[in-house]
Protein backbone atom coordinates (compact mmCIF):
# COMPACT_ATOMS: atom_id res chain seq x y z
CA UNK A 1 0.00 0.00 0.00
CA UNK A 2 0.85 3.32 -1.21
CA UNK A 3 0.16 6.74 0.48
CA UNK A 4 0.08 10.46 -0.46
CA UNK A 5 2.27 13.67 0.83
CA UNK A 6 1.06 17.04 -0.95
CA UNK A 7 3.74 20.23 -0.60
CA UNK A 8 0.73 21.87 1.38
CA UNK A 9 0.69 19.30 4.35
CA UNK A 10 -1.99 17.15 3.27
CA UNK A 11 -1.34 13.42 3.90
CA UNK A 12 -3.25 10.21 2.68
CA UNK A 13 -1.41 6.94 4.74
CA UNK A 14 -2.39 3.21 5.04
CA UNK A 15 -4.26 2.75 8.04
CA UNK A 16 -5.40 -1.14 7.83
CA UNK A 17 -6.70 -1.53 4.65
CA UNK A 18 -7.99 1.65 4.34
CA UNK A 19 -6.45 5.49 3.70
CA UNK A 20 -6.16 7.67 6.66
CA UNK A 21 -6.26 11.58 5.72
CA UNK A 22 -3.62 13.85 7.82
CA UNK A 23 -4.06 17.29 8.08
CA UNK A 24 -1.41 19.59 10.24
CA UNK A 25 -1.18 17.00 12.42
CA UNK A 26 -4.89 16.01 13.06
CA UNK A 27 -6.74 12.98 11.85
CA UNK A 28 -9.01 14.78 9.20
CA UNK A 29 -10.98 11.08 8.13
CA UNK A 30 -11.02 7.68 6.46
CA UNK A 31 -11.37 6.22 3.12
CA UNK A 32 -11.84 2.80 1.14
CA UNK A 33 -9.04 3.65 -1.38
CA UNK A 34 -6.24 6.23 -2.15
CA UNK A 35 -8.48 7.63 -4.74
CA UNK A 36 -11.15 8.42 -2.56
CA UNK A 37 -8.61 9.84 -0.19
CA UNK A 38 -7.17 12.16 -2.76
CA UNK A 39 -10.63 13.14 -3.61
CA UNK A 40 -11.45 13.98 -0.04
CA UNK A 41 -8.13 15.89 -0.06
CA UNK A 42 -9.26 18.10 -2.71
CA UNK A 43 -12.24 18.84 -1.24
CA UNK A 44 -11.38 19.97 2.00
CA UNK A 45 -8.69 21.59 0.64
CA UNK A 46 -11.02 24.41 -1.16
CA UNK A 47 -12.73 24.40 1.92
CA UNK A 48 -9.79 25.96 4.01
CA UNK A 49 -9.02 28.16 1.30
CA UNK A 50 -12.50 29.54 1.11
CA UNK A 51 -12.34 30.01 4.95
CA UNK A 52 -9.36 31.48 4.61
CA UNK A 53 -8.14 29.27 7.47
CA UNK A 54 -4.44 27.40 7.81
CA UNK A 55 -3.51 25.20 10.25
CA UNK A 56 -0.54 25.89 11.99
CA UNK A 57 1.50 23.12 14.15
CA UNK A 58 2.51 24.29 17.53
CA UNK A 59 5.44 22.92 16.71
CA UNK A 60 6.22 25.52 14.03
CA UNK A 61 5.18 28.43 16.39
CA UNK A 62 7.72 27.76 18.79
CA UNK A 63 11.00 29.95 18.91
CA UNK A 64 13.26 28.70 21.29
CA UNK A 65 14.07 25.19 23.63
CA UNK A 66 12.54 27.23 26.72
CA UNK A 67 9.72 27.91 25.10
CA UNK A 68 9.01 24.35 24.13
CA UNK A 69 9.96 22.82 27.76
CA UNK A 70 7.46 25.05 29.17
Amino acid sequence: MDGFVSSDGWAAVPYGNQYMIIYGGRQISVHKTLEKAKEAIKQNRSKIKQKGQRRVSRASKITGLEEFMS
